[in-house]
């Protein structure tokens, strides 16, 4: 269903926030600013779902960090 967890256009904003975090290396505060959070705080949950689903895509594909 599309509303499940990972199948919603706001997974995209969870993506965004690891290719900010993971691949630009972004400070946190910058990352706060380019998602439009009011606060630091209010980013802290998008990677904990996301992480889980790098780290098993690595292991399936026995390659280096995905995200």
């Amino acid at each position: 269903e599309p509303h499940t967890c990972g199948h919603s256009l706001h997974g995209l904003r969870h993506f965004y926030k690891r290719l900010l975090e993971t691949r630009l290396k972004l400070p946190e505060r910058s990352i706060q600013i380019a998602m439009g959070h009011s606060s630091i705080r209010s980013q802290n949950d998008y990677n904990r779902e996301l992480s889980t689903v790098s780290d098993r895509l690595r292991d399936a594909f026995n390659v280096g960090p995905v995200l």
